[in-house]
């Protein structure tokens, strides 16, 4: 999960990190219920730092 999680927040870009964001709700659903559930809650919104410039 850890790997599938980096693979989220070291993305090139933002629709790179949507797709491993959905990869690894997918992935994880029925192994770690309770963790991809929080993930969920904020859906892509934990994206929005892909938004800002890199040197932010």
């Amino acid at each position: 999960m850890k790997r599938d999680y980096r693979d989220i927040v070291y993305a090139a870009d933002l629709e790179t990190a949507q797709k491993a964001y959905d990869a690894l709700c997918e992935k994880w659903s029925k192994l770690c219920v309770e963790a991809v559930t929080s993930l969920q809650e904020a859906g892509h919104d934990l994206l929005t730092f892909y938004r800002y410039p890199k040197s932010q």
